[in-house]
């Protein structure tokens, strides 16, 4: 009798709302996963890109001539080219990103990118914006002084001298 697979089943809380998914294909349509990129992943892709466009700017530094925008389109492309593989195998947790490219358009591509940047890059700097944001931005500003001059007041030990005197300034009544 043939060996039952154990399949895992999944609970519907336990399934990640940032996993979406998305159709490629040249000509017949297939189903991919978008998976979030953990934290080490998007501070490894980080990394990469301000190291490469930090390069970039060197050189054209050295250059002492201001680039061409096309030179920094013809960078670009070539560091998307050099990585686009690894981004894809990251994102989908398949490692054959060749075969998902061959299989993928550019506006599918296009999809997918917007995919990773909304759900990695612009929802969370967007939370971290509001983290430092309130409605009323004056309360906030006010309570800060607030605060800041209570704890100010308190620290500071009373003493007897007085701030100015007749005889320091030369004024007399």
């Amino acid at each position: 009798m043939p060996e039952k697979k154990k399949t895992k089943s999944v609970r519907v809380e336990d399934v990640n709302p940032q996993v979406k998914e998305v159709k490629i294909g040249v000509r017949i349509l297939r189903k991919i996963k978008i998976y979030p990129i953990s934290v080490a992943d998007q501070l490894e892709l980080t990394d990469m890109i301000t190291e490469a466009v930090g390069v970039f700017f060197s050189i054209e530094a050295e250059k002492k001539e201001e680039g061409l925008p096309m030179e920094f389109i013809i960078f670009v492309t070539g560091l998307i080219k050099e990585n686009i593989g690894e981004v894809i195998t990251k994102v989908t947790g398949e490692e054959d990103s060749d075969a998902i490219l061959s299989d993928m358009t550019n506006d599918q591509l296009s999809e997918v990118v917007g995919i990773i940047y909304k759900e990695n890059f612009e929802g969370p700097f967007e939370k971290l914006v509001d983290l430092f944001q309130d409605e009323d931005e004056e309360t906030k500003v006010e309570s800060i002084l607030e605060t800041l001059q209570s704890q100010s007041a308190e620290s500071t030990e009373p003493t007897d001298s007085t701030t100015s005197s007749k005889k320091a300034t030369g004024k007399e009544d």
